[in-house]
């Protein structure tokens, strides 16, 4: 799916510019533009940072388990098991796992309207959420071992072993981790299911002081139009 856009300006702000943009000339009326278009994109970058705690549904769902033992890049101390998985899942941060998402946030500037866009192709999904078909392939299995450990620090077990009449213990090949294979089995039966990924909107009508922030540029532009006539 490819990324999402939002236009922000309702008809009666489009009117004011218009008429604007006939008294200062496109040019002149461009820096303000502008000016509304950054005012735009903090406002979603910042509730991207508050964990869509800014937006009109409130804060985001929290990050799964699975989602977060499969996270490229995790970046956190490896996880030795599912409740360690689920206990940094409650603490994790939607949406941030590389800056990839923030830093797609722009805009673009048609006529006299401000257009705000996403430009990650999986934007769309993030935002309208909705059934989905898990895939646990050879690279989901690669990322699950960077983040859960298949092996566990220190010397394997000795296992003991019967050579004749005699008993002896050999150590084991290495110290494997039964909480990865655990996972592993778990996601391998869940893989080609249906999945409800949760909706968590990036882009939405802004807030009131956003709106003020916006009344307060165009009437800058009155202003300078005045100055100007």
């Amino acid at each position: 799916m490819s990324g999402i856009e939002i236009k922000v300006m309702d008809g009666g702000v489009r009117r004011k510019l218009r008429a604007l943009r006939l008294a200062l000339g496109p040019e002149n009326l461009r820096p303000y533009l502008e000016r509304i278009g950054r005012v735009l994109v903090e406002e979603y970058r910042a509730n991207l940072r508050q964990g869509g705690s800014r937006s009109p549904e409130g804060p985001w769902p929290p990050v799964s388990w699975v989602t977060l033992a499969l996270r490229r890049g995790y970046g956190g101390p490896r996880l030795a098991s599912i409740e360690e998985a689920k206990s940094a899942a409650g603490a994790a941060r939607p949406l941030r796992d590389t800056g990839a998402l923030e830093s797609s946030l722009g805009f673009a500037i048609q006529d006299t309207s401000v257009r705000v866009s996403v430009g990650v192709p999986y934007a769309g999904k993030l935002h309208f959420g909705g059934p989905e078909v898990f895939l646990f392939d050879r690279g989901a299995e690669g990322r699950l071992a960077q983040n859960v450990p298949p092996t566990l620090p220190g010397p394997a077990p000795r296992r003991p072993t019967k050579t004749g009449r005699r008993r002896r213990s050999r150590p084991a090949k290495a110290n494997w981790n039964p909480e990865f294979f655990k996972i592993r089995a778990i996601l391998r039966k869940k893989s080609g299911q249906s999945v409800d990924v949760p909706s968590r909107p990036i882009l939405y009508d802004p807030p009131p002081e956003v709106q003020d922030k916006i009344a307060s540029i165009i009437a800058e532009a009155v202003d300078d139009a005045w100055k100007k006539g």
